[in-house]
């Protein structure tokens, strides 16, 4: 049980913006500047929410190395001569196998490497967003807080309301 924060816990930098075109430019400026737990949610005009997150999705990590393991299998099977039997319906079954094997490696590797904001953090500001409103949340260490907010306050449009939040203390009282 720890008492007081370390330097590596993290803060997370909230800004408010009245465009969408102002937030969407925040959160690139973000990403340009090495920030990867950045994202944005946007509320349209009827009050319909879109969170924007960049980085791979798990499907995109998927088809790339259900790919990648085909193209091996295919690969492994030409060295050991099976493809100039003409025998496909005896390879066909080995290569699916690559190819599942591939597909539930590379959605296991997406998921364990990508650097996103926590869901609850999500759920925290979703329900608090206006029509025609933007929330731009980034995640750092404690150290970055004011790089991110120079670039949130760098906005030439207009100036948002940022907020900084850290995590909850380990213990309860």
């Amino acid at each position: 049980m720890r008492f007081w924060r370390k330097k590596g816990d993290h803060v997370l930098v909230v800004g408010i913006f009245q465009s969408v075109g102002v937030g969407r430019t925040v959160l690139q400026n973000l990403r340009r500047a090495r920030f990867r737990r950045a994202a944005a949610i946007y509320a349209s005009a009827k009050g319909r929410q879109r969170i924007e997150e960049h980085g791979i999705s798990a499907i995109g990590g998927s088809a790339a190395a259900l790919i990648l393991s085909v193209v091996l299998g295919v690969f492994i099977f030409w060295e050991r001569g099976m493809l100039g039997d003409n025998r496909l319906a005896g390879v066909a079954l080995p290569l699916a196998a690559f190819a599942f094997g591939g597909a539930i490696t590379g959605w296991i590797l997406v998921q364990l490497l990508r650097e996103h904001i926590d869901s609850a953090s999500f759920a925290r500001f979703t329900n608090t967003i206006l029509p025609n409103e933007t929330v731009v949340l980034a995640e750092v260490e404690a150290s970055e807080s004011s790089r991110v907010l120079a670039i949130l306050r760098g906005a030439e449009a207009e100036a948002p309301v940022t907020f900084g939040f850290y995590p909850p203390p380990p213990f309860s009282i």
